[in-house]
């Protein structure tokens, strides 16, 4: 089966088809369901100095929702600990948290040295759906994501992925530097517990 990429390449979207990737042990392979336009994207689409353009063809879009189609290895639950399966809505941080750089080391995981390796990714470079602006996304293993309930409609969930590094950064001069990652009743409050990281919810 194949999906579809929008990229960008020299100042247009473009389109690309590819089969779709098995994910990796730590990784899952999701089929986007909203994806929006952020501040970023538009930078990224004039020319200006934005995150996501690392590649003369650069997959574009991180602000989505999506469905779960298939699970790697070891992925049983979100950073947050709760159970997931395929047909299950999730959003991902659209960053990583490697846990072995020198702010991992120091609990600063919002100031993480690796955490835009995947952005602006060539579609051409496996696993090809490394952006949102397509019919599927790859997350990898050491991406936080998190399971939306189902009274949060696609619309608004889509928003999420930048509140998640909103909370983030919030965490920055806490003495724990901790946060929970919890869903309720259509709210959320995002975040990281220390040592959670890429690894709570591949067990």
């Amino acid at each position: 089966m194949n999906g579809k990429i929008a990229y960008l390449e020299g100042g247009k979207m473009k389109f690309m088809e590819h089969a779709l990737p098995e994910p990796e042990p730590g990784a899952m392979l999701v089929r986007v369901l909203s994806s929006n336009i952020c501040g970023s994207d538009v930078k990224n689409w004039k020319g200006g100095p934005s995150l996501g353009v690392g590649a003369t063809k650069s997959c574009q879009g991180h602000e989505f929702v999506g469905r779960i189609e298939k699970l790697g290895e070891g992925v049983t639950t979100d950073c947050a600990g709760q159970p997931v399966q395929p047909g299950d809505r999730i959003v991902a941080a659209y960053y990583i948290t490697c846990g072995e750089c020198r702010a991992c080391k120091k609990g600063r995981y919002d100031q993480c040295e690796n955490a835009y390796i995947h952005l602006g990714m060539s579609p051409e470079q496996a696993p090809y759906f490394t952006g949102t602006f397509a019919t599927h996304y790859y997350v990898f293993p050491k991406q936080h994501f998190y399971k939306v309930p189902d009274t949060l409609p696609d619309s608004l969930a889509a928003l999420l992925p930048d509140l998640l590094r909103s909370g983030a950064s919030e965490a920055r001069g806490r003495r724990d530097r901790s946060h929970s990652g919890r869903w309720q009743h259509g709210t959320v409050r995002c975040g990281h517990r220390q040592g959670a990281g890429a690894d709570h919810h591949r067990h």
